[in-house]
């Protein structure tokens, strides 16, 4: 004869599963964290000049830039992809030292926002390119007048291990 279980002995099995769902769910939000937190680095060259770069991968990324920074290195910048040509609309939220904005269609300078300077109010002027761009470059201010940087300069852009 089998003995019909009870709900006693069914919790050992619930409480376990229980907990594998809690770590599992704890483990997916670290990882989260983690890759939020983690920079995707590149090297970028434009007008014979290589810069490490951030890629801007996420919309969390994006969304933060370089904001709440208090410099970025001279050899240093932060590369936002798009999935299409468009005019994208930046701004300077949080930000603590003036940029350059180069905006990029298909690895070529389509215009440049040169020595974008900090907001000093709470109103948050926009920046957007002339002709639509897929990327944007964010160097310090006065780099791209020091390259000579113009439309028509051409980018690479090349993955890190």
């Amino acid at each position: 004869m089998n003995a019909k279980p009870t709900n006693a002995s069914r919790f050992p099995l619930v409480a376990i599963l229980a907990g594998l769902i809690v770590v599992v769910a704890l483990g997916l939000r670290a990882r989260d964290a983690w890759v939020a937190r983690t920079p995707v680095l590149a090297e970028l060259t434009l007008r014979d000049k290589t810069f490490i770069v951030e890629i801007a991968d996420t919309d969390a990324k994006k969304e933060r830039g370089l904001g709440k920074r208090d410099a970025l290195a001279s050899d240093r910048g932060m590369y936002f992809p798009f999935p299409s040509a468009n005019f994208w609309i930046f701004w300077m939220k949080d930000m603590r030292f003036p940029i350059d904005i180069v905006w990029i269609r298909d690895g070529v300078v389509v215009d440049i926002d040169a020595s974008v300077p900090v907001p000093t109010g709470e109103e948050l002027e926009t920046y957007s390119p002339i002709e639509p761009a897929d990327a944007v470059l964010e160097l310090n201010a006065g780099v791209a007048a020091e390259l000579g940087v113009v439309s028509g300069d051409s980018i690479t852009l090349k993955a890190l291990p």
